[in-house]
């Protein structure tokens, strides 16, 4: 389908490939006396190498730091699958420095004489956002205590997004562990855990919540 197709060219550079309509004929078989034979018209358009990206409205991260993320080889076949994975890439570098409504705005320039391509990349990177109040619940005792004295973000820290991840998994499977032995033993479900972030836009923090539901 146009659906499956239209990445693969973009991947290879064929930025402005274009499909036209289907053409349908019957096309009889033994199968299916009354088939179809569909064509797909395409113009491939030409194979756009890779100029440059220029940025705006930055001050977070490099030009340097966002070029990394995209990962462009000047000269090299302009792969279109990067560009489009390069914003939530974008997004998460922002996101472990606290900016957490980032907008990125892109539009190529077509150099069709040197078959170049360059993308101006806009960023809106809005506020800033800091570590509110990290709150447990349903946890015992001695496990609600580890978890606050392990937790690094403290009230007032610029928040970062990635780090939950990171704690649950250098910190969670450890202090969970005697927990998920105990109920295996007992012929209980496993530990469930809830992570909650709750973004107060006014104050520009974040409360992360963690909840042991069962």
């Amino acid at each position: 389908s146009v659906n499956t197709l239209f990445p693969l060219y973009r991947e290879v550079g064929q930025l402005k490939a274009a499909f036209s309509p289907p053409l349908a004929k019957p096309e009889a078989s033994a199968n299916c006396k009354a088939g179809v034979d569909l064509t797909i018209p395409v113009d491939e358009g030409v194979i756009y190498k890779w100029d440059k990206a220029e940025w705006a409205g930055i001050t977070a991260l490099t030009a340097a730091e966002l070029d990394a993320l995209l990962s462009m080889e000047k000269g090299k076949p302009a792969n279109g699958l990067k560009i489009d994975k390069a914003a939530k890439d974008i997004q998460k570098a922002y996101g472990r420095k606290g900016y957490l409504m980032v907008g990125i705005r892109s539009a190529p320039t077509f150099d069709d004489n040197a078959q170049n391509v360059s993308y101006r990349m806009e960023i809106r990177e809005g506020p800033q956002f800091r570590m509110g109040r990290f709150l447990t619940k349903g946890f015992p005792e001695t496990t609600d205590k580890a978890l606050h004295e392990r937790w690094a973000l403290k009230t007032g820290d610029i928040f970062d997004q990635g780090y939950s991840i990171e704690f649950s998994q250098k910190q969670m499977n450890e202090l969970m562990r005697a927990m998920f032995l105990e109920r295996r033993a007992q012929n209980k479900p496993a530990p469930n855990l809830k992570w909650d972030n709750t973004i107060n836009r006014a104050a520009l923090t974040v409360d992360v919540i963690l909840e042991l539901t069962n």
